[in-house]
């Protein structure tokens, strides 16, 4: 009996350990505790692109240090994006709106290699550097269907368009052929990987949880990152407060003069009239019939107005 209680214990905990792992889309199974999320093969296969990164920070070491720094901000870039993974492989399709939340330790991580390039412009290594700022954007694959992989093979071949500037202009000095040979095999091992599993673009748990809330467990915080705050629209401009009694309002610099003159000029009453030109009765169409048709004056007439017009 004793054996029976102890075999029907075992499958009890097979049972529940079965329970919590749902069936990915994958070649692996996404499991919901993190026991298991390391064992799936989405996984475990990406340590062989976080092994090639290792060994691009370790070739690194042998020269100048801002191609350290940005060898050890590649490593973090393939840490992130196996944060990302193991959020793929227990949650079910990213929502849109929810991407720019899941997406963002791992676009911040390459975002981060971009401006530390931007920064470093002069430096004798900013062709190491531009491998990498290059090349890193092809680690945002997961945010590319159906053909992840022609997206990596663009951002990769302008990885090498300088790694083999540095091949010419460092081939006399060591440690730069075989750093850049590193980083060629990092993009290759990365290639393999989302080649094995991803071919199609990311493939998320059918049965999982809501991403942003798997992110959120993950990521270590109790809520998932939250996305940049939209701007506040600009308040209302705030009404001009009462003048104090008995003073007089102030009028702006622009308006009192034009609106001035314009009240100046209604105040002449009739006289507001007195500077228009007076119309000899020869000009005037309505007293002469031959006119309404070219509604032309005749010069015979007009300098006859301009005499009459001198002697008033």
């Amino acid at each position: 009996m004793a054996d029976l209680a102890g075999l029907v214990s075992r499958l009890e905990a097979v049972t529940t350990r079965l329970e919590k792992c749902a069936v990915g889309g994958g070649k692996g199974s996404a499991a919901d505790d993190d026991d298991t999320i390391d064992t799936v093969e989405a996984i475990t296969e990406f340590q062989a692109v976080l092994a090639k990164a290792d060994e691009v920070v370790s070739a690194a070491n042998n020269l100048p240090k801002d191609v350290l720094d940005i060898s050890n901000l590649l490593k973090v870039v393939c840490e992130k994006s196996k944060e990302f993974l193991r959020v793929s492989v227990r949650a079910k399709a990213c929502l849109p709106a929810d991407v720019p939340v899941v997406m963002k330790p791992l676009n911040d991580a390459i975002m981060e290699i971009a401006a530390y390039r931007d920064k470093n412009r002069a430096s004798r290594q900013f062709n190491h550097l531009s491998v990498l700022s290059e090349g890193v954007p092809a680690f945002g694959w997961v945010c590319v269907a159906p053909r992840p992989l022609d997206y990596m093979e663009a951002m990769i071949g302008a990885s090498d368009f300088y790694s083999n500037r540095i091949l010419k202009d460092f081939k006399d000095i060591p440690g730069h052929k075989e750093w850049c040979q590193k980083i060629k095999q990092l993009f290759g091992a990365l290639k393999t990987y989302v080649t094995n599993n991803h071919k199609g673009g990311v493939n998320w748990n059918a049965n999982g949880d809501d991403a942003k809330e798997v992110a959120a467990k993950i990521y270590g915080g109790a809520s998932a990152p939250k996305a940049p705050a939209a701007p506040k629209a600009p308040s209302a401009p705030k009404a001009p407060a009462a003048p104090p009694a008995g003073s007089k309002p102030k009028s702006s610099g622009s308006a009192a003069p034009a609106s001035g003159g314009l009240f100046a000029e209604i105040n002449k009453g009739a006289a507001i009239t007195s500077g228009l030109k007076k119309v000899d009765r020869s000009q005037m169409t309505h007293k002469n019939p031959e006119l309404r048709g070219s509604s032309v004056v005749k010069d015979s007439d007009l300098n006859k107005n301009k005499k009459s017009s001198s002697s008033c």
